[in-house]
Protein backbone atom coordinates (compact mmCIF):
# COMPACT_ATOMS: atom_id res chain seq x y z
CA UNK A 1 0.00 0.00 0.00
CA UNK A 2 1.50 3.43 -0.95
CA UNK A 3 0.08 7.02 -0.45
CA UNK A 4 1.38 9.47 2.55
CA UNK A 5 -1.83 11.17 3.35
CA UNK A 6 -2.84 12.60 6.81
CA UNK A 7 -6.75 11.49 5.90
CA UNK A 8 -7.65 7.89 5.58
CA UNK A 9 -11.49 7.15 4.06
CA UNK A 10 -12.15 3.29 5.80
CA UNK A 11 -14.85 1.50 3.56
CA UNK A 12 -16.47 -1.53 3.36
CA UNK A 13 -15.39 -3.07 0.29
CA UNK A 14 -18.61 -5.14 -0.23
CA UNK A 15 -20.31 -1.95 -0.18
CA UNK A 16 -20.63 -0.22 -3.84
CA UNK A 17 -22.91 2.66 -2.83
CA UNK A 18 -20.49 3.30 0.46
CA UNK A 19 -17.25 2.75 -2.22
CA UNK A 20 -18.61 5.48 -4.27
CA UNK A 21 -19.42 7.45 -1.16
CA UNK A 22 -15.89 7.05 0.22
CA UNK A 23 -14.30 7.51 -3.47
CA UNK A 24 -16.36 11.06 -3.93
CA UNK A 25 -15.07 12.18 0.43
CA UNK A 26 -11.91 10.86 -0.21
CA UNK A 27 -10.94 13.05 -3.32
CA UNK A 28 -12.32 15.89 -1.53
CA UNK A 29 -9.75 16.01 1.12
CA UNK A 30 -7.07 14.55 -0.83
CA UNK A 31 -7.44 11.09 1.50
CA UNK A 32 -6.19 7.51 0.63
CA UNK A 33 -9.15 5.08 0.35
CA UNK A 34 -8.71 1.84 2.19
CA UNK A 35 -11.59 -0.78 1.01
CA UNK A 36 -11.85 -3.76 4.10
CA UNK A 37 -13.51 -6.91 4.68
CA UNK A 38 -15.01 -6.42 7.61
CA UNK A 39 -15.81 -9.51 8.46
CA UNK A 40 -12.36 -10.67 7.97
CA UNK A 41 -10.86 -7.61 10.47
CA UNK A 42 -7.44 -5.50 9.48
CA UNK A 43 -5.23 -8.22 7.45
CA UNK A 44 -1.54 -8.16 8.16
CA UNK A 45 -0.54 -5.87 5.46
CA UNK A 46 -3.05 -3.37 6.65
CA UNK A 47 -1.52 -3.47 10.42
CA UNK A 48 1.66 -3.34 9.56
CA UNK A 49 1.18 -0.54 7.27
CA UNK A 50 -1.14 1.67 10.06
CA UNK A 51 2.12 1.33 12.25
CA UNK A 52 4.53 2.69 9.25
CA UNK A 53 2.09 5.22 8.91
CA UNK A 54 0.38 5.91 12.10
CA UNK A 55 2.31 8.68 12.54
CA UNK A 56 1.29 11.03 9.76
CA UNK A 57 -1.98 10.20 9.66
CA UNK A 58 -4.66 12.96 11.59
CA UNK A 59 -7.62 11.61 10.60
CA UNK A 60 -9.55 8.50 9.99
CA UNK A 61 -13.13 8.55 8.55
CA UNK A 62 -15.51 5.61 7.96
CA UNK A 63 -18.30 5.20 5.80
CA UNK A 64 -20.22 2.63 6.48
CA UNK A 65 -24.46 3.05 5.99
CA UNK A 66 -24.87 -0.86 6.86
CA UNK A 67 -23.29 -0.78 10.12
CA UNK A 68 -20.89 -3.50 9.02
CA UNK A 69 -17.86 -2.64 9.64
CA UNK A 70 -17.22 -3.53 13.89
CA UNK A 71 -16.67 -0.94 16.63
CA UNK A 72 -13.45 -3.44 17.34
CA UNK A 73 -12.00 -2.61 13.45
CA UNK A 74 -12.93 1.20 14.01
CA UNK A 75 -11.23 0.77 17.67
CA UNK A 76 -8.47 -0.53 15.90
CA UNK A 77 -7.72 2.46 13.45
CA UNK A 78 -8.49 4.88 16.15
CA UNK A 79 -5.75 3.29 18.14
CA UNK A 80 -3.35 3.19 15.71
CA UNK A 81 -3.25 6.85 14.97
CA UNK A 82 -4.06 8.44 18.18
CA UNK A 83 -1.72 9.88 20.47
CA UNK A 84 -1.01 9.81 23.94
CA UNK A 85 -4.20 11.86 24.56
CA UNK A 86 -6.36 8.69 23.30
CA UNK A 87 -8.96 9.48 20.47
CA UNK A 88 -12.46 10.60 19.92
CA UNK A 89 -15.24 9.80 17.66
CA UNK A 90 -18.36 11.80 16.18
CA UNK A 91 -20.95 9.84 14.47
CA UNK A 92 -22.95 11.76 11.66
CA UNK A 93 -26.48 12.10 13.04
CA UNK A 94 -29.25 10.59 11.01
CA UNK A 95 -31.47 13.03 8.65
CA UNK A 96 -34.42 14.41 9.84
CA UNK A 97 -37.72 13.04 8.29
CA UNK A 98 -38.95 15.91 6.54
CA UNK A 99 -42.93 16.49 7.56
Amino acid sequence: MGGNTSDVVVVNAASTVDVIAAVGLARGYGALVLAIDPKAGLSDSLKSWLDTNSTSIDNVMVVDSTGTIPAEVQAAFATAVSGPLGYATVENPAPKART
